[in-house]
């Protein structure tokens, strides 16, 4: 699927894994069906919480990158109780034996929680963060701008 206005094939597929608290890229595609394929391979490897495939492309009439997500294993979101329990499990697991008296299971839904919250903010923050830096520059341009006029 093509946007209107970008260019067919310019773009790229980005495979990501969540691991260890944040998001990793671990291989890029110029073909999607391939990336998608090896991003269903990592999902069935333990290590990862969540895999995904994002779709980069450039728009030529807004002359800026478009990133969408095109795939996307078991959310980190999962609101199942099971599901979370699971993940907990397996950070419980991952952990070494001298650490587990320490972090315990509690802790480990802690980190579950963490993550949620990590890609929560990942999804909606660039574009939160952009916006705003965007709007703070408008605004601080058209105050220099307003400062000027006013006193010459």
């Amino acid at each position: 699927m093509t946007m209107a206005g970008t260019r067919s094939g310019s773009g790229t597929y980005e495979v990501q894994v969540y691991a260890n608290g944040h998001w990793r890229t671990v291989g890029a595609f110029d073909d999607r069906l391939l990336a998608i394929d090896e991003a269903k391979e990592l999902a069935e490897n333990p290590r990862f919480l969540s895999v995904k495939v994002i779709s980069e492309k450039f728009d030529d009439l807004r002359s800026l990158y478009v990133q969408q997500t095109i795939f996307r294993s078991a959310s980190l979101r999962d609101e199942r109780p099971e599901f979370k329990e699971k993940q907990a499990e397996d950070i419980y697991k991952r952990i070494g034996k001298r650490h587990r008296e320490k972090l315990g299971r509690q802790r480990a839904l802690q980190e579950v929680r963490r993550a949620e919250r990590r890609e929560r903010w990942s999804s909606t923050g660039f574009t939160l963060n952009m916006t705003i830096r965007f709007l703070l520059i408008l605004g601080l341009g058209l105050g220099a701008l307003y400062w000027l006029l006013t006193q010459y």
